[in-house]
């Protein structure tokens, strides 16, 4: 299974849904918060990788966010970090936090379902799809974001109900659209493995939306 594009997913949904909060971002302080989340990026690849570096790399990413703190990808790759430590109940906190400051996606609610589900809590992660879900089908509905909206939905089956039926609804979209979104993903889908996705499903981000390269 190919984690990278299990991840593109993920960052693709949360960066398209929250592309008018970050125009209104001043150029220079968006600027100075994506060289930062570059550089905690570099730091974080240099590393050795034990507890010490990645503390580091988080530190530099929540100086990103201070500078810019609609900038989405920093959040994420932050949230990337804790997951490597393991470190769930800062990772629901920290979702607390970019939802207050990039608003409440579906995309951040399906993370915190991911966390509690990695936690042993899968009632409260369950609820918690049905919540991402709800949001999606209103997006949808409202004619939002339609694709991507249409790919989380599709993704979140693989959570409330199972691998087939998140499959079988990606094909639907397949034949749909034409999207070079929807193509761009067909491997995870195809390929999914919800046990694998929910052990490690963290994986940094540089910083541009409209070249989301997976280091």
């Amino acid at each position: 299974m190919n984690l990278k594009h299990i991840f593109y997913i993920i960052i693709l949904l949360c960066v398209t849904h929250t592309v008018f909060a970050q125009t209104r971002t001043s150029g220079e302080r968006r600027q100075s918060a994506a060289e930062l989340n570059d550089e905690a990026i570099n730091s974080y690849q240099s590393s050795s990788k034990v507890e010490s570096d990645i503390r580091t790399s988080i530190d530099m990413f929540d100086e990103a966010i201070s500078r810019d703190s609609s900038f989405v990808i920093a959040h994420m790759n932050k949230l990337s970090m804790l997951c490597l430590l393991g470190a769930n109940d800062e990772m629901l906190q920290e979702l607390d936090r970019t939802i207050a400051t990039c608003g409440k996606k579906p995309e951040f609610i399906c993370i915190k379902g991911y966390i509690l589900e990695r936690s042993n809590f899968p009632k409260l992660a369950y609820d918690k799809y049905l919540e991402a879900q709800a949001m999606y089908k209103y997006l949808i509905n409202e004619n939002q974001n339609v694709i991507p909206s249409s790919l989380g939905l599709a993704f979140l089956q693989f959570f409330l109900v199972g691998k087939k039926a998140g499959l079988s609804e990606y094909k639907k979209l397949e034949k749909l659209y034409g999207d070079k979104t929807v193509v761009s993903v067909r491997n995870t889908f195809y390929h999914f493995n919800k046990d694998q996705f929910l052990k490690d499903f963290s994986i940094p981000l540089r910083r541009s939306p409209n070249n989301l390269a997976v280091e």
